[in-house]
C-alpha cells in the first residue's frame, strides 16, 4: 500500500509534542488513503475520518492552549484557520454520507493533506518563535 503523505523533517516546529501529534495527523490521512486504494473502503472509511476528525480537534485544542499559556499574537487567525480545517473534515464526511462518488472523495482528501501541508509550513512555523523556545 502506497503512502500519500510522507513525514519531511521541513515539517517539524520543535515541539515534541506538537510534532508527534503532526505526525499522528500524517498517519491518519495515509491510512485514509491506503483504505481508497484496498478493498473494504466502504466499511473503514467512516471509522478513519471519524479519527481524523477527532484527532484533529484534539491537536488543535493542544495548539490554542499552547497560543493561550504564551500569549501568542497571532492566535486569533490561527484559530480560525483550525476551524477552517475541522469544518472541511465535516463536509467531506457529509460528502461521502451521501454516497458521493470515490474521485469526489479522492479530490477532498488530496485537499485537506494539501491543506495540512500548508498550515504547517506557514502558519504553525510563525509560531515558533513564541512557543517552541525550549
Amino acid at each position: 500500500m502506497g503512502v500519500l503523505f510522507p513525514w519531511k523533517d521541513e515539517y517539524n516546529t520543535g515541539c515534541e509534542v506538537i510534532d508527534k501529534q503532526h505526525q499522528k495527523l500524517f498517519d491518519i490521512i495515509n491510512e485514509l488513503f491506503q483504505a481508497f486504494e484496498g478493498a473494504y473502503a466502504e466499511s473503514k472509511v467512516p471509522r478513519i475520518l471519524k479519527e481524523l476528525e477527532d484527532y484533529t480537534v484534539y491537536h488543535f485544542s493542544t495548539e490554542e492552549k499552547l497560543f493561550e499559556e504564551y500569549n501568542y499574537p497571532l492566535k486569533d487567525q490561527h484559530k480560525a484557520e483550525h476551524e477552517h480545517f475541522v469544518r472541511r473534515i465535516r463536509k467531506f464526511k457529509e460528502q461521502l454520507e451521501k454516497n458521493e462518488n470515490d474521485m469526489i472523495a479522492f479530490d477532498v482528501m488530496i485537499a485537506l493533506k494539501d491543506w495540512l501541508v500548508g498550515h504547517i509550513l506557514g502558519s504553525d512555523h510563525k509560531y515558533i518563535p513564541y512557543i517552541c523556545k525550549d
